[in-house]
């Protein structure tokens, strides 16, 4: 009995081992790398819908909440980023895993521990003050990158590539702008 016992519970471990619930699949199958691109549709402020991180490594995320509770960049696990945005996020990230460490980097070296208030102002190169989509967008521009949105002048007609006064967190998730600079949506939770 002892030995038919043995052999059920290895049986039953080796099941576990090689076939995982469907959760632990879900949550197994995506990996974030330095310089992903972190955008959900979860929140609002000041008017702006959608919010945005980078990914830094290690586990952790950088982002601005704008919320009085935290005024200023902060650095975050990605479990508790995830859950605070209810798992409705979707991933970009860019053609070159150099480039996009690289930003990361960029990111904890202008953001991580520093008091920068948020606020949305109109030119993503000043960061005296910022807000969500700037923080990632000048992460990236210090590595090399100037993230450009299509501009469509009825004047003439014509789609122009512009450096945008205000970056939407939305401005990231539209196909031919990510796609023209160089980024794949690799997650689409939402």
């Amino acid at each position: 009995m002892k030995k038919i016992a043995s052999l059920l519970f290895s049986f039953t471990l080796a099941i576990g081992l090689f076939y995982p619930t469907s959760n632990d699949t879900a949550s197994a199958a995506f990996k974030y790398k330095k310089g992903d691109i972190l955008i959900t549709d979860r929140t609002s402020s000041k008017g702006v819908t959608g919010h945005t991180a980078i990914y830094i490594g290690n586990n952790q995320v950088l982002h601005t909440s704008g919320w009085k509770s935290e005024p200023y960049p902060k650095v975050m696990t990605l479990s508790k980023w995830v859950k605070r945005y209810d798992k409705r996020v979707k991933v970009l990230r860019y053609k070159s895993s150099k480039v996009a460490s690289k930003a990361a980097d960029q990111a904890v070296k202008a953001f991580k521990n520093k008091k920068i208030k948020y606020s949305i102002t109109a030119n993503p190169k000043n960061i005296s003050k910022t807000y969500c989509s700037e923080l990632v967008w000048y992460s990236y521009w210090k590595a090399g990158v100037t993230y450009k949105i299509s501009h469509y002048s009825g004047k003439n007609g014509k789609t122009t590539w512009i450096v945008p006064a205000v970056i939407m967190p939305y401005d990231y998730l539209d196909s031919k702008d990510f796609k023209k600079n160089g980024f794949t949506l690799v997650d689409k939770k939402y």
